[in-house]
């Protein structure tokens, strides 16, 4: 395949402003507008842009003096031809606000404010602004795009891992448009999503070293050491909840609700020994337990007897609102692994997929699923990644047809890196609403968009020694007009 690096900035848009807004607003019932006139001079002052901390985050404020129009918004150019316009909010000391994300770091681009009113769009003068270059804390990234067509445009929302964890959001050329930097110290983001409402980002934080019991059975876990961050998309409000002994992964609920992994520690023959559970933390600070591996001791029964009385640790969480119920990725189950679903509302374990305590049936493959971890809940299947174990030194993703009725199971596609690309920890496989597919190598630090035709569209590498988290894709982080 032939690869072409990244070109710094994509093809030019034709500006088409006026038409589109005016086309846009003469056409609104509401305005009832029947034409629409330009004035070169506009009754537009003190248009000013303020460069956020966060992110390529810009917000710009303008006043309308003796006037209220139908609608404002604000227009912004890059140095590379882009065109973005964004609407604006009155605020209540008169003065309009619009905030634009989604810009190229370090590009410089020329802003106007713009407005409606009886059937006339009036524009400000021209400005400039510079947006933040990308933090030298953040790793290095090397892109690669592809002949083949068939990319999403939308965003990849993501953790960069090295010395410290990073969520970070990647535009379709993969530039990277957002980014929270907070030193963490000693603590691991794996995974950050959208929240519910669409107004923050939320990511976790906890020390994987806690998790491992020693061969005395001996821990070192704090329970206080690990937590959910939320902040907002602007940077000016963030939370921070503690979730004990949580780890790898979470996810809201539509209410609000934090799910998310545990370790269940309890104490046999004078050894501490560690199991998986999955609790929710309530909007109201209550914390319950939904289900732990204590209440089904059947599917590590060979496991416990020969592993140093550390069970397998479960490393990625799903929540399906249709299901009401969890899925969990346990990713050692002596040389295999396997995934639960489980009852929301009574903790009830539903079926086991994989492993030695597997309840579907599945026809002969050559090579059963490992160690796996973040995976993809499909209508009808499910879409994995496979690290593998060590002596094949081959991950891959792979997608299985289940059939919940007769508890059959089938291996129906997988992809595999060229050259083989082995990742001892993380990994993420995720289905576009296109219909391509995300993968990340965890850490190996690769991500790999596929088109529908499994052909491979781009990558992006980081530097030596940094990983990437579990993904989320997202159509956008505000709407243009």
């Amino acid at each position: 395949m032939k690869w072409t690096p990244k070109r710094a900035f994509p093809g030019e848009k034709a500006p088409y402003w006026a038409k589109r807004i005016c086309f846009l607003l003469s056409s609104t019932t509401l305005l009832h507008a029947v034409s629409c006139r330009e004035e070169t001079l506009a009754p537009i002052q003190d248009v000013h842009a303020e460069i956020e901390d966060i992110g390529t985050l810009v917000t710009v404020e303008w006043l309308v003096p003796g006037s209220t129009p139908q609608r404002s918004w604000v227009e912004l150019t890059g140095s590379d031809g882009s065109e973005t316009s964004v609407e604006a909010q009155r605020q209540e000391d008169g003065t309009y606000r619009a905030q634009v994300y989604q810009l190229k770091p370090g590009m410089v681009y020329e802003y106007r404010a713009a407005i409606f009113k009886d059937g006339y769009i009036a524009r400000s003068g021209d400005y400039k602004l510079t947006t933040n270059t990308v933090p030298v804390v953040l790793p290095d990234l090397d892109i690669y795009t592809s002949d083949a067509s068939g990319g999403t445009d939308g965003l990849i929302l993501t953790t960069l891992i090295s010395n410290i964890s990073y969520p970070v959001i990647l535009d379709a050329d993969s530039d990277l448009v957002w980014w929270y930097v907070e030193d963490n110290g000693k603590l691991t983001a794996t995974r950050a999503q959208l929240s519910v409402d669409g107004e923050s980002i939320l990511f976790n934080g906890f020390n994987i070293d806690d998790y491992f019991v020693g061969e005395d059975g001996s821990t070192e876990t704090a329970e206080d050491d690990a937590f959910i961050y939320k902040v907002s998309l602007d940077g000016t409000q963030s939370s921070v909840f503690t979730t004990p002994t949580a780890h790898h992964d979470f996810t809201e609920l539509p209410d609000g609700t934090l799910a998310y992994l545990t370790a269940e520690f309890q104490e046999v023959g004078g050894k501490m020994v560690r199991g998986d559970g999955v609790a929710e933390l309530s909007p109201d600070g209550s914390i319950v337990q939904v289900w732990s591996a204590w209440d089904d001791p059947e599917l590590y029964a060979s496991w416990y007897d020969s592993h140093y009385f550390t069970l397998p640790m479960a490393n990625a969480l799903e929540y399906v609102e249709s299901d009401d119920a969890y899925y969990v990725s346990i990713g050692q189950v002596l040389d295999g692994g396997c995934f639960l679903k489980l009852d929301r509302s009574s903790g009830q374990l539903l079926w086991v997929f994989g492993g030695e305590a597997s309840d579907f049936d599945m026809a002969a493959v050559q090579r059963a699923f490992s160690h796996q971890h973040q995976f993809d809940v499909l209508d009808g299947g499910l879409l994995i990644f496979d690290n593998g174990v060590d002596n094949i030194m081959d991950s891959r993703a792979v997608e299985y047809s289940l059939d919940q009725d007769s508890m059959q199971a089938d291996e129906t596609w997988s992809y595999h890196a060229d050259p083989p690309l082995y990742t001892y920890a993380l990994g993420d496989a995720s289905r576009l609403p296109g219909g391509g597919t995300m993968i990340t190598w965890g850490t190996a630090g690769q991500l790999d968009e596929l088109n529908p035709d499994a052909e491979l569209v781009r990558q992006l590498r980081t530097e030596i020694g940094a990983g990437i988290g579990y993904i989320s894709w997202l159509d956008g982080l505000n709407a243009e007009l």
